[in-house]
């Protein structure tokens, strides 16, 4: 069957519960496992792009440096940038967007508090500047609306038209 999909979204993983004295330990074996997923992906003829995680405890790659780093030294794939994930992590919107390894962005606002997933323009994220940093940088690739439902995807297409996106 052919799918047609030239990425894959990856999330990273986390640290087990019995493991929570061996973060390290965890990381390297969870960074062997994603550098096998980056093969198959390649054999595949598609991009891994692993994704940055939300603020959840025992989360792998909350911070997107640590991400960025792994990904430019040990992955060699390319990246999710969750905007709301950077946002609930504390991250501006010019710390989520420097890697030039994002290939996917996924959309959705918040407050800050947690992962909400609500409409683009309901919360706290600055998504004129999101879409000026993305312009600057020639950004040409993948940007999906991660809301949770249909009424907030049609709020979100409204919000971006109505900032001259769309």
């Amino acid at each position: 069957m052919k799918w047609g999909a030239d990425r894959v979204v990856v999330h990273p993983g986390s640290i087990p519960v019995m493991a929570l004295k061996y973060p390290e330990k965890i990381l390297k074996y969870n960074i062997e496992s994603l550098i096998k997923c980056q093969k198959a992906a390649e054999d595949y003829g598609v991009m891994m792009c692993v994704e940055n995680m939300p603020l959840i405890e025992r989360a792998l790659y909350t911070n997107i440096e640590a991400l960025f780093d792994d990904v430019d030294s040990k992955l060699h794939s390319g990246i999710t940038m969750d905007v709301g994930h950077g946002h609930n992590n504390g991250f501006t919107e010019e710390e989520m967007l420097q890697s030039d390894n994002i290939h996917h962005i996924h959309l959705s606002d918040n407050d800050g508090s947690y992962d909400m997933h609500d409409a683009l323009g309901s919360h706290d994220i600055d998504f004129p500047k999101i879409f000026d940093i993305l312009k600057n940088k020639k950004y040409d690739d993948i940007c999906v609306i991660e809301v949770n439902t249909l009424h907030d995807v049609y709020k979100s297409i409204d919000y971006l038209k109505k900032i001259n996106v769309l």
